[in-house]
């Protein structure tokens, strides 16, 4: 069994997140799709950080922003 990159859980998919990170980062990806056609210069990074910005933003997507702006940054 292997786990989630970001919590205890059991990993679902080869990408190493577990069900409810996995949601979160399919989720983020369907979202960067529809703000790049509103903002067309918008890069992943930025995006990222506005989406953390925000208010309803839940505590799984904002683990899988950290996850991956930590990834950008190395």
């Amino acid at each position: 069994m292997t786990n989630c990159r970001l919590c205890q859980r059991e990993a679902k998919e080869k990408d190493g997140f577990c069900t409810y990170h996995l949601a979160a980062m399919d989720s983020l990806v369907r979202g960067y799709d529809a703000w790049k056609d509103a903002y067309s210069e918008l890069t992943w990074l930025q995006y990222l950080t506005r989406v953390k910005q925000l208010k309803g933003t839940g505590e799984w997507v904002k683990e899988v922003i950290e996850f991956e702006m930590k990834k950008e940054r190395d």
